[in-house]
């Protein structure tokens, strides 16, 4: 259930699929901007800020299983 990357020209707005990643276990929170969950979040389908930099989006995720 992961989405294919997608490439926006320079200069250019961005709008994230409508469509959550699934991983058993887990439900999806968001897009970050950086893996520990620091910089900013965008939920699907949300219109990011204009592209200026190569930039990667890291899933964002919580454990449905309480800890045991």
């Amino acid at each position: 259930g992961i989405p294919m990357p997608i490439t926006i020209q320079f200069g250019q707005r961005a709008v994230l699929p409508n469509t959550a990643p699934v991983l058993h276990g887990s439900r999806f929170m968001g897009w970050n901007t950086r893996p520990d969950g620091k910089g900013i979040m965008y939920i699907p389908g949300q219109k990011m800020a204009m592209v200026t930099e190569d930039t990667i989006l890291y899933a964002q995720w919580l454990s449905v299983f309480p800890d045991v």
